[in-house]
């Protein structure tokens, strides 16, 4: 607690809230993915994967996305975990954090009506030497293609030329909770 914070008794910290969501099963995921989110979200995971008391894992998602070898890290570790990972976006899920999202178990993945949804090819600013820039470009070409293997292996788009058609497109492309059903990014739209 903060200094000159006194907890009284009975209340709840955010703390306190989050511990409690954890033991019930449940990972908020806000923020920009870099590796310290990734740590947390992997801990998570594993945790929960070893909890007896947990038979699923929920992932509740609102994120912008982020780096790519923080964003593979959690993928591997959901692909490890025995228990189901059903996710939920919300808000907001772009680049990385819509990865993530698909990575959940088919028929699970759930998506509020409202939720913006942004898809892209990896993109990046080269720099350097000339053989520093022909090394970054294979690079972001090798990352490319493992995207969309990533794609391929958890929607309905099962080829490169049909991902860069409607999803993968050298700009951003926004879709609508209806294009993530048709797509196969989503199993379920949440109204209310």
């Amino acid at each position: 607690m903060g200094k000159g914070y006194h907890k009284i008794k009975g209340e709840h910290t955010m703390e306190d809230y989050s511990k409690e969501l954890l033991n019930k099963g449940i990972i908020i995921f806000t923020g920009h993915i870099d590796e310290i989110l990734a740590k947390d979200i992997c801990e998570k995971l594993i945790y929960l994967n070893q909890h007896d008391k947990v038979d699923k894992i929920q992932m509740i998602i609102n994120s912008s996305g982020g780096q790519s070898d923080s964003t593979f890290s959690i993928i591997n570790v959901m692909e490890y975990c025995s228990k189901p990972i059903h996710t939920i976006a919300t808000g907001y899920i772009a680049s990385g954090a819509l990865m993530i999202f698909i990575a959940g178990k088919k028929g699970e993945r759930i998506i509020t009506s409202t939720t913006s949804i942004l898809a892209h090819r990896h993109s990046s600013i080269l720099g350097g030497n000339y053989s520093q820039i022909i090394a970054e470009s294979k690079e972001n070409e090798l990352l490319n293609k493992r995207i969309e293997e990533h794609y391929i292996k958890y929607t309905s788009l099962k080829t490169p030329k049909l991902l860069q058609k409607y999803i993968l497109k050298d700009v951003d492309e926004y879709l609508t909770s209806e294009e993530a059903i048709k797509y196969g990014i989503a199993d379920k739209i949440v109204k209310k």
